[in-house]
């Protein structure tokens, strides 16, 4: 079988990057496990392992530090496109993230610019819409707890 091929898809800016970097640990027709390294050099995260969670709509990343240590959870909403004929997935970053820190502390971002990529149709509405559903969804899973189990699934392949 062809080696499958990981791309993500900007609406901000425009874009389409081939995760051709990022090392498959695990893939399933609902799940896939990678590991990766920031594609840009930055002071506060040197690589992660994600968890997409294809029937949510969700990439739950663990960031680590240079040193290895974890910095935090950042957790993707994103709509995934199916290539066969590729052998693909393109994975459409929705604009908007949540985080949770190691204090539980967490965070829903990129609201506004949501809000302005509807407004300049630079996103389709029902991939915003679906945005607004599975971060809400994902919410309520971390204010349940429910989320623990995606995160225990993750930490196996740290």
């Amino acid at each position: 079988m062809n080696q499958l091929h990981l791309y993500r898809k900007r609406y901000i800016p425009d874009q389409i990057n081939d995760l051709k970097d990022d090392k498959i640990l695990y893939a399933s027709d609902n799940c896939l496990v990678t590991e990766w390294n920031t594609i840009h050099p930055r002071k506060d995260i040197a690589r992660g392992v994600s968890l997409y969670v294809l029937e949510f709509g969700w990439k739950i990343s663990h960031m680590f530090d240079a040193e290895g240590n974890p910095v935090y959870w950042y957790i993707d909403i994103i709509e995934t496109e199916r290539k066969e004929e590729e052998n693909a997935l393109i994975f459409h970053d929705l604009l908007l993230d949540v985080v949770i820190y190691p204090d539980g502390d967490t965070r829903l971002l990129d609201l506004d610019e949501l809000a302005d990529a509807l407004e300049k149709r630079l996103i389709p509405e029902d991939y915003a819409l679906k945005a607004m559903r599975r971060s809400y969804a994902l919410l309520k899973a971390i204010r349940n707890d429910e989320i623990k189990r995606y995160l225990d699934v993750l930490s196996a392949f740290e």
